[in-house]
């Protein structure tokens, strides 16, 4: 979770929230301490054919949850989840990011929203990609498609994803490591935007399926 270690449960808001039991988001021991994560990565060559929006591909090692280690998924059962993150060129993020967060304060002031894992905050609906989507939102789903394919293949080479869990179309695409365009793939995909004291609860996904965050702009002031 990143925190440091505490002495008393009532040390913060954050871990007054988290220890809350009963409230519905959590339930950890009254007796529960944080401890801050510290995570190794490698760095993965990003293939020529992602390399026109990535720059940087890091994969990382992540203790899996308790309990979810014998969950189904593409990547087997280990302790252990793999974290891919990765980064697009300067040139590709300024303009995209900026038009992103046009649309996401538009939509806030003009919808309601949904309410899913959001602590106040506004969440758009789960149908960004769907339809007719703005330029933005179409760039947006070409490159998590670049993200996940350049995923998939690291996966292959390195024998954590199972033959039977990738599409036939899939792998033939990821042989011709340099040619052709990234498979694209569908989704589900909805916009946060969380001001001073906003944030998301805890939750779980699917260990079926892959889960991707793009942020568009940190806290202001801050280093996110």
């Amino acid at each position: 979770l990143g925190l440091e270690p505490r002495h008393s449960p009532q040390a913060s808001p954050v871990h007054r929230t988290l220890l809350a039991l009963g409230h519905g988001r959590l339930s950890l021991p009254a007796a529960a301490t944080f401890t801050q994560l510290r995570l190794a990565g490698a760095d993965v060559p990003v293939t020529a054919r992602a390399s026109s929006h990535l720059k940087a591909h890091l994969v990382l090692s992540v203790p899996r949850p308790s309990g979810r280690a014998e969950m189904a998924s593409p990547l087997g059962s280990s302790s252990h989840v793999p974290l891919h993150r990765l980064t697009l060129h300067d040139h590709e993020a300024a303009p995209l990011n900026a038009e992103l967060a046009r649309l996401a304060s538009g939509l806030a002031q003009s919808q309601p929203g949904v309410g899913k894992t959001n602590l106040g905050g506004w969440q758009s609906a789960d149908e960004l990609f769907e339809g007719s989507p703005s330029a933005c939102c179409a760039k947006l789903q070409a490159i998590a498609s670049a993200a996940l394919d350049e995923a998939q293949r690291h996966h292959q080479q390195t024998g954590a994803l199972k033959e039977e869990e990738m599409r036939e179309e899939l792998k033939e695409a990821l042989e011709e490591e340099h040619c052709g365009a990234p498979t694209w793939h569908a989704s589900h995909a909805w916009l946060n935007v969380n001001r001073s004291g906003d944030s998301n609860e805890m939750h779980m996904h699917d260990a079926r399926r892959w889960s991707a965050v793009y942020f568009v702009a940190g806290r202001a002031g801050g280093t996110d």
